[in-house]
């Protein structure tokens, strides 16, 4: 019996290299806790059993290299407090928790989580709902992700890192209304043919393309057809 809940003055708690982990027992976190790092359990499969209280003050939640988990926990949606979140390699979980994600996220990365990854586009609309959310990692399979549509990010995005996603085509997210929209980083999409509206991104100060060889044509610098599309961007680093 693990009865985190009596330790009042918690504040990080650490779940690290644990084989024999497959499940937890019934369990309440305690509301004190703020960082939640849970990482190389390669046998854990759930943690529907761990209640997480609405009053909870976690702040970070970190699920790597946990193969077979197949959920997240429930409630975490009411968790108000939590504004970073990584999830990575995780090749079993195949949906968002019920409720989806709290609105107060401003960093969420989810990379190489590939059944997770082949939801259809109409379940990601959950990302638009996270109107504090800033900083979106997504990497690795998507494989019916072709386009970016203009709904599927909210407008607080300030940075985007796209990587590896193999059929994706367009990335049209609305970015005529980002005029805080920093940072755009696109790796390893090899049939990405064009950035739409990437022109009016006044406040665009990065962009950064890797092993995309048609938009490396197209906004080749000086060369390419649409380089005077990008030239007014400060930094820009194309493979």
């Amino acid at each position: 019996e693990w009865r985190l809940h009596q330790l009042t003055s918690l504040y990080r708690l650490v779940i690290e290299g644990c084989p024999s982990l497959t499940s937890f027992p019934e369990v309440v976190l305690p509301a004190t806790l703020e960082t939640l790092p849970l990482c190389n359990c390669e046998n854990l499969e759930s943690l529907s059993e761990v209640t997480m209280p609405s009053n909870m003050s976690l702040r970070y939640f970190e699920v790597i290299k946990c193969p077979n988990l197949k959920s997240l926990p429930a409630g975490l949606h009411n968790l108000f407090k939590l504004t970073r979140m990584f999830i990575k390699d995780c090749d079993s979980l195949v949906s968002f928790p019920d409720g989806g994600l709290p609105t107060s996220l401003e960093d969420l990365s989810i990379v190489g989580c590939n059944n997770l990854n082949r939801m259809p586009l109409s379940e990601w609309r959950l990302l638009h709902q996270l109107t504090s959310l800033k900083r979106l990692t997504l990497g690795g399979g998507c494989p019916d992700l072709v386009s970016f549509p203009e709904w599927l990010l909210p407008t607080s995005l300030t940075y985007l890192w796209v990587k590896d996603l193999p059929n994706l085509e367009t990335l049209s997210i609305g970015l005529q209304n980002r005029t805080s929209f920093k940072d755009l980083w696109i790796h390893d999409c090899p049939k990405i043919k064009f950035l739409p509206g990437v022109e009016l991104l006044a406040g665009l100060s990065y962009l950064t393309i890797r092993n995309c060889p048609m938009l490396e044509e197209r906004y080749e610098k000086e060369k390419g057809e649409d380089w005077q599309k990008i030239s007014h961007i400060p930094f820009i680093q194309i493979n």
